[in-house]
């Protein structure tokens, strides 16, 4: 048994629960604890001379209509301080974001130029920029945030490079994703 208690993978959508053992819980608080997401970036990906914004291969959950969830999105990247990175969510019809990124500055470097900018809940799809400090170093990206899933529906992580260069901008494995259920 793990640090989580006795969970396993519910289905391939990486949803997680409780483990059925077919006994009486001796604890029926236990089956209502809000439902645990987690998605592991395993294969690194690369954007070249583009500020369009793609989906990420690994990164979205699908949320079920009418609830909220707690999300943390960690995107660790490098690139060209010329190309940097910009991030943004798609999300399901009727669904808004509150939260706020806590990130390394578009076009700056160093740990002096770490900021944190509030997300604009009435536009979650709008894209947030941040510097990357070139391709021999990570910057990370982080996110969170309380989602409403209004109809229900992917929550998927978008990104690009800030401003077009021939060097890629790389998101790498190990970026992640979690999200809670939360009432």
């Amino acid at each position: 048994m793990s640090d989580f208690g006795s969970f396993r993978p519910l289905d391939e959508k990486r949803e997680w629960g409780p483990v059925e053992t077919g006994e009486p819980d001796p604890d029926p608080e236990v089956h209502t604890l809000p439902r645990f997401t987690a998605v592991r970036k395993k294969a690194d990906e690369s954007v070249t001379s583009s500020t369009t914004l793609q989906d990420d291969d690994e990164l979205f959950f699908n949320m079920e209509p009418n609830l909220y969830y707690r999300v943390e999105v960690s995107l660790h990247f490098f690139g060209a301080t010329g190309g940097d990175i910009k991030a943004a969510f798609s999300l399901p019809s009727n669904a808004s974001a509150r939260g706020s990124w806590s990130k390394l500055g578009a076009g700056a470097s160093g740990p002096a130029a770490v900021a944190t900018d509030t997300w604009d809940a009435r536009d979650p799809t709008t894209a947030r920029p941040a510097g990357a400090t070139g391709a021999a170093s990570s910057s990370v990206m982080l996110w969170q945030g309380l989602v409403d899933s209004g109809d229900g529906g992917e929550f998927q992580v978008q990104w690009a490079q800030n401003s077009s260069s021939g060097t890629a901008t790389t998101v790498n494995a190990m970026s992640y994703l979690t999200a809670y259920r939360v009432p």
